[in-house]
């Protein structure tokens, strides 16, 4: 066996086992009939884009592409619904901060031409990002899934970019870190929404209900805390992501693998997000305002726990 010959069955160890096993010879010989006898002495590497191709094969198989196995077919299904759930809360979100912006802008002493208006450029990526996560997850409601990933890739780069530029610079880690927390659905959309990948198909209207109804749902709770006392204690349990969260376990509890484990991966990133909220910037030790955080990442840590428990074991057995 060549040294070529070999280094490129190192890269297909990249490919699930149970695909190896029908198709590695086939692959090897389709490969060595290309490139030819390379000697040993010229130390020969299979080019990056076999390495790349090799690369996005083997994510689109452990993603349920046809031919990986039920078991990642049920994984392809969990990412997947990470990236619908993610998309539907940053286009809520986006939605919001839309409105509470076209409020502000709307009063006689606020505008565009204000002196009020600082850094003209970053809010300008920050309303266009907000705007390009609703049409992300409105594409992706109606089948676009090109459209979905453009969006949502573009309105990534602008939130983390407007969150870099309008940040303290001396917290720019800590700047960056807030706007990567954007990344993680996005990823999950290009990685899961892969060519064989079937399409995600609300309708026009369910979209739009989904999309619309948590944010009335969300200014209705915000209102109604403003008027009770320790409103800034209750308001930790009226985050919409946390109260999604909640809901999808209790409701994936008896579904399937791949519920229990898109679950636990959303908990799991929502948990990354609560975590800084446990640290206390006044430095008085008086201050329990960390304690319902304290409370909040708990319960999101045995979410994540018991779902991914659960999932792993309600998984499909691995083909021999």
């Amino acid at each position: 066996m060549s040294l070529l010959e070999r280094r490129y069955r190192s890269v297909l160890r990249l490919l699930p086992a149970s695909y190896r096993a029908v198709r590695e010879e086939e692959m090897v010989s389709a490969f060595m009939e290309f490139y030819g006898e390379v000697p040993d002495e010229e130390n020969p590497r299979p080019r990056w884009s076999e390495v790349a191709s090799v690369l996005a094969l083997s994510t689109r198989l452990r993603l349920g592409a046809p031919g990986a196995g039920p078991r990642f077919a049920a994984w392809g299904a969990a990412v997947r619904l990470v990236a619908q759930a993610g998309l539907l809360f940053e286009a809520v979100m986006g939605l919001l901060r839309l409105a509470r912006e076209a409020i502000f802008l709307s009063r006689p002493h606020h505008g565009f031409d204000s002196p009020f208006i600082e850094m003209r450029a970053s809010w300008a990526m920050y309303m266009i990002g907000w705007s390009l996560a609703v049409v992300a997850f409105l594409a992706l409601a109606s089948g676009g899934v090109r459209t979905a990933k453009v969006a949502a890739g573009v309105e990534c780069v602008l939130v983390v970019a407007a969150e870099v530029v309008t940040g303290d610079p001396d917290h720019l880690a800590w700047r960056v870190y807030i706007g990567l927390l954007n990344v993680p659905p996005v990823l999950a959309l290009f990685a899961a929404y892969h060519r064989d990948a079937p399409a995600f198909r609300l309708g026009r209207w369910r979209a739009v209900g989904l999309l619309v109804a948590p944010t009335v749902l969300y200014v209705l709770l915000q209102f109604s805390l403003d008027l009770l006392p320790y409103s800034l204690w209750l308001s930790t349990w009226t985050d919409p992501a946390a109260l999604a969260v909640c809901v999808g376990f209790c409701l994936a509890l008896r579904r399937s693998a791949s519920a229990r484990l898109g679950v636990a991966i959303l908990a799991g990133l929502l948990l990354l997000v609560q975590l800084p909220s446990l640290m206390n910037p006044s430095g008085d030790p008086e201050n329990l305002a960390w304690i319902p955080g304290a409370a909040q990442c708990g319960l999101l840590g045995a979410i994540v726990l018991v779902s991914a428990v659960s999932g792993v074991r309600a998984l499909p057995a691995v083909s021999p």
